[in-house]
């Protein structure tokens, strides 16, 4: 009898899970063992690796498709000072990295070589107005960067009212235009 219990709290083999990337865009996908995940862009993973696993955590995707849990970073709270964003005038010339030396460090990234940890780390130390941002300025720049180049990934619960919102915001039409909270009553 205990075989049969399932514990809800993590993902199970043949389950069904929603994957929510850095872009906050989300997949539904099946966790069938000895697959592979696919998140286009964000890279791809072993569904074996995701198996066990609890949900509501953010994992970050290695090389080789293995998964580990990635710890947030979080931003303290910027100190009140003298300084702002007046000064700094918006030239795409404030960054001393080519397009083509951007475009490098992507595919780096994606063949593995190089982590989007580094590519935030080039394009903050070769942006000439980074340092004289404000720190809540400085955080959203890093924020912006973070989700376009991490490699993670949040597992979402397939419950009721996450569905909904999936296919609300994946295919509104599928739900008709209702909104995610009275579709789910």
């Amino acid at each position: 009898m205990d075989a049969m219990c399932v514990d809800p709290t993590v993902v199970e083999a043949r389950s069904h899970v929603i994957i929510v990337m850095p872009s906050l865009n989300s997949k539904m996908v099946c966790v069938k063992p000895d697959t592979t995940i696919s998140l286009g862009k964000f890279g791809s993973f072993n569904a074996n690796e995701l198996i066990g696993k609890p949900f509501g955590h953010m994992y970050e995707i290695e090389r080789g498709g293995t998964i580990k849990p990635h710890k947030r970073s979080g931003f303290d709270d910027a100190d009140i000072t003298e300084a702002n964003n007046k000064d700094i005038i918006d030239n795409p010339k404030a960054q001393k990295l080519t397009f083509e030396e951007i475009e490098v460090l992507k595919a780096k990234s994606l063949a593995g070589d190089v982590s989007a940890q580094d590519i935030i780390d080039s394009l903050t130390e070769n942006n000439e107005a980074f340092a004289m941002k404000t720190e809540f300025s400085k955080s959203k720049y890093i924020l912006r960067k973070q989700k376009k180049f991490m490699k993670t990934f949040i597992t979402l619960e397939t419950t009721v009212f996450n569905v909904c919102d999936y296919f609300f915001k994946s295919n509104p039409f599928k739900t008709r235009g209702i909104r995610t909270d009275t579709l789910s009553q």
